[in-house]
This record gives C-alpha cells, sequence and structure tokens, in this order.
C-alpha cells in the first residue's frame, strides 16, 4: 500500500482538501517532506499501554495492560530486519520462573519483519516459526472448537493464515513509516484518496478504502525538547460500509449454526481507524503514537437484532536510543 501512496502523491493525484488548522493567505506554505532514515542496529525503549472495550447486545467488559520492549532495526539483504526484543509485561514478575516462561512464549509470538531500504513493508522474516508458536498456544483451543463448530474453526485458522498475520503486521508498520514515506505535505492542509486493498480472506475479498491524513503542526519530539524539530501526522481510515457488512455477514455465517439466516436488511458494519504520529520528518523516527479502531455492528440473526461495539486504544512513547 505503501509504494502505491507514493505513486499517487508522485502524480498529484492526491488533493488538498479542507484545512486541519488555520493559516493566513498571506504566509507562504510550510511543506514537510518525510524521509524514512532509522539507524540500523540501534534499538529505541518502548512504554505502551493497550485498552480493549467489547459491548455485544448491551454486554461487555474491558481489559488494559502495559508493555516495555526494545524496537529497532537489523542490517537484512533485502534492507531491514524489525526487531522486537526484551519484553516486560506490567504486572508480571520476570524473575518468577514459571512468569519468565510465560513471557518467553509471549516474545516467541511478536513477529520479526522485514521493510526495504525506502521504507515498504516486504513480509514477515520467519513465518514458519511464528506459525509453529501459534499452533503450539493454540492447540488446546482449537481441540475444543473443532468439536463445537468446525466452521469457527476453519475461521480461526483463516484469519491466524500467514497472509492475515503480514496484513496485521503491515498495518503496524504503515502506521508508523510505511504510509507516511516519500510524501510532501503542506503543514495544515488536510488530503484524501481512495483505494481497494485485498483482505486476503476466504481467498482474498477487495475492501474499498478512504483516507484522509495530513500534517497538523510542527511540534517538539518529546517534553524534554524545547526545539519543534517533529511533525504531528494525523491518518482516519474508513471502509465501504456496505461492503464491510457484506464482510462481517460472510465470517458470521462460518460462526453461526447450520440453517441460520442473517437478513439483508439492518446489516452495519462501520469501521474507523485513527494513527496520531509524532516524529522527525527528517527520518520518521517516532516518538509517540496513538492508534485506535472503533467498530460497530448490527445484524439481524433469524429476525433477532444483534449489535455489537469494540475498541481498540495502542499507545507507545519511543524513548532515546541506548
Amino acid at each position: 500500500m505503501a509504494a502505491a501512496v507514493r505513486r499517487m502523491l508522485a502524480a498529484l493525484l492526491i488533493l488538498p482538501g479542507t484545512s486541519l488548522v488555520a493559516q493566513t493567505a498571506a504566509s507562504p506554505a510550510d511543506t514537510v517532506k518525510l524521509t524514512f532514515a532509522w539507524p540500523a542496529n540501534v534499538t529505541m525503549p518502548v512504554v505502551a499501554t493497550k485498552y480493549r472495550e467489547n459491548l455485544s447486545d448491551g454486554n461487555g467488559d474491558t481489559t488494559r495492560s502495559g508493555l516495555r520492549y526494545r524496537f529497532g532495526l537489523r542490517e537484512h539483504p533485502e534492507g531491514f530486519e524489525v526487531l522486537t526484543s526484551d519484553l516486560e509485561v506490567d504486572g508480571l514478575d520476570a524473575s518468577d520462573s514459571s512468569t519468565a516462561a510465560q513471557v518467553a512464549r509471549l516474545t516467541a509470538l511478536i513477529p520479526s519483519y522485514i521493510v526495504n531500504p525506502e521504507g515498504d513493508f516486504k513480509g514477515l522474516s520467519d513465518p514458519a516459526r511464528l506459525r509453529m508458536g501459534i499452533d503450539s498456544l493454540m492447540a488446546p483451543v482449537r481441540a475444543e472448537l473443532r468439536a463445537a463448530s468446525p466452521g469457527a474453526d476453519s475461521l480461526l485458522m483463516e484469519m491466524l493464515s500467514a497472509e492475515m498475520l503480514a496484513s496485521s503486521v503491515a498495518q503496524e508498520w504503515n502506521a508508523l513509516v510505511g504510509f507516511w514515506v516519500g510524501a510532501e505535505l503542506e503543514v495544515g492542509s488536510a488530503y484524501e484518496f481512495e483505494q481497494v486493498e485485498r483482505i486476503p480472506l476466504f481467498g482474498g475479498m477487495d475492501l474499498p478504502m478512504r483516507y484522509e491524513f495530513g500534517v497538523v503542526e510542527r511540534t517538539s519530539c518529546d517534553s524534554s525538547a524545547a526545539e519543534e524539530r517533529c511533525v504531528d501526522l494525523v491518518m482516519v481510515s474508513e471502509p465501504d460500509d456496505s461492503v464491510a457488512a457484506r464482510l462481517i455477514a460472510a465470517v458470521m455465517s462460518k460462526l453461526l449454526p447450520p440453517g441460520a439466516v442473517i437478513a439483508d436488511t439492518g446489516r452495519r458494519l462501520t469501521i474507523r481507524n485513527t494513527v496520531h504520529l509524532v516524529a522527525d520528518p527528517a527520518t520518521l523516527r517516532p516518538y509517540h503514537l496513538l492508534m485506535t479502531r472503533e467498530i460497530d455492528l448490527a445484524l439481524l440473526v433469524d429476525g433477532t437484532p444483534s449489535t455489537g461495539h469494540r475498541l481498540d486504544v495502542r499507545e507507545s512513547w519511543y524513548a532515546e536510543e541506548k
């Protein structure tokens, strides 16, 4: 996706829209060029928090968690390998042997991946190893799931396929780098475009997406820096609601008992993704990342309405390299 975005920018197919911040007509345009230039073989300490809210037909729960880890690049024949190491989970005592083993299993499930010298996502480093770790973790769950719902088990395997895992990892990298690299944007202007993206589910499904993004303002990289060396980047993406509703109906048909009917009327799925990134435009080295995804679902199953709501919030702070 990132390479396609760069081609659109180069061809001037993305046109400035509404203003993100007020600018006087007489003032010259302040333009920012975003370049990928992370140093190799250097890792950044990261502190991250995750929040999830789930509601189904009015009932739900929330979860919160905190993580600490190191994140960075290692030289690779195709460009760079993106690595996560030294994972710590808030609330877990790393000195305890059973806890340490649990953290080690979690660390094994964190994918490393390859990006080219320009910052485009290329693929997972070792999908077979990642797949083995997931299969080992999910084996007890799959045994129960196969007995209760073969359709749900096959859907789970679709969701955990190498293609779907790579697609999910690519989304996170693109939020940090891939989407932005190579763009030349006016501070305060909003840009938008639409494109059809391939979802590797059920053999591949096309999903039209709309993006709006821009540089809100120049800002300091963190609270301790006085110089406004960084930029505040924002991106909002949403799929076509009608196509997304058909996609979720196809997914739900795998989970429902045989013979259950999902009505074409009253079917609704809205998804809104927001990325808020503070980064150095000269390198795209991140300092703060806030990602949210909000999903609202409504279906009519065998004449009975069903609703769902989910909110995922992930916030990360990237400290100076040590």
